[in-house]
């Protein structure tokens, strides 16, 4: 319970130390099925949170080995695992993960499961920079979690599906799907919550109104200052870079250059070279950085 709890409010060291311990016990009690949720909540706590893409794979493929005989845990793995390949660029194998990952889920018929796949298949195509794929796949699970009238799930899949729509220039489709992960998102639920902002904030950004962009884009980040998410602080910090850049303020470099340092402590190399990209094309990127706490 320790680890769900500190997981919903993106601790993830800590979600990881208490699913561990959990996960100890579980043994020690031959309690299979709570050695299986425990295992798959630990990888997702590596995978999520500060540990380094290279550890983070080798636990995580230990973990495979240890749910290899129940489908559903070993689906879930592989698409924690596939989400981490993409980090490191190793987009083919990845995309292999989560196929593998999603039709170990189908064949059990466990639809909420299945859609849930869709959240690291469409975050290893948007580090491929392919985000058709990406909405494609998000679509896909969004459209199943509608027919189920899900929607905790459905928040955050909405959420991610509009930075896949924002990033091929469709502005109005993806502020609706912000709107609607909105509506959706439960009060504690940080990463929608965060996500939902940024994105909306890139959209205003790009319909030139300033000041509703930044707020927006600040508050994500603050959102998230009290969390040890690698991945969610590295989008959040390169959405604000990005609000700077489309506003034509150099200043955004700082936010650009905190989310390479992020993303380089983790070990994500893909999303450290399109950060770099992103800086780039920043006007007067150089120059004396503002005064800022520390994420």
């Amino acid at each position: 319970m320790l680890g769900y709890v500190h997981g919903t409010a993106c601790n993830y060291t800590e979600a990881a130390a208490a699913s561990e311990r959990a996960l100890q016990h579980a043994r020690v009690a031959r309690n299979a099925r709570e050695e299986r949720v425990n295992a798959t909540s630990y990888a997702l706590a590596l995978c999520w949170g500060p540990t380094p893409v290279d550890e983070a794979i080798e636990r995580t493929s230990q973990i495979l080995e240890q749910v290899a005989t129940n489908r559903l845990s070993r689906g879930w793995v592989l698409c924690l695992l596939a989400h981490l390949r993409s980090m490191k660029g190793e987009f083919e194998v990845a995309r292999n993960l989560y196929r593998d990952g999603r039709a170990a889920m189908e064949e059990l018929g466990a639809g909420w499961y299945v859609a849930w796949t869709s959240l690291s298949a469409g975050r290893v195509e948007m580090l491929a920079g392919d985000y058709p794929a990406a909405e494609r796949q998000l679509r896909r699970g969004f459209e199943l979690l509608d027919r189920m009238g899900e929607r905790y799930l459905r928040s955050t899949v909405a959420a991610l599906l509009a930075r896949a729509v924002f990033e091929q220039g469709r502005l109005d489709a993806a502020e609706e799907l912000t709107e609607a992960a909105e509506e959706l998102a439960s009060a504690d639920d940080v990463e929608t919550q965060a996500a939902w902002r940024s994105v909306r904030a890139r959209v205003l950004a790009r319909k030139l109104e300033p000041t509703d962009a930044v707020r927006l884009g600040q508050d994500a980040l603050q959102l998230l200052l009290p969390t040890d998410s690698a991945v969610m602080k590295v989008e959040a910090l390169a959405d604000l870079g990005e609000v700077f850049q489309d506003l034509s303020e150099p200043t955004g470099s700082w936010a650009l250059n905190e989310a390479i340092k992020l993303a380089e402590l983790k070990g994500n190399i893909a999303a450290a070279a399109q950060l770099r990209l992103a800086l780039g094309r920043l006007p007067s990127a150089a120059g004396p950085e503002p005064t800022r706490s520390s994420v």
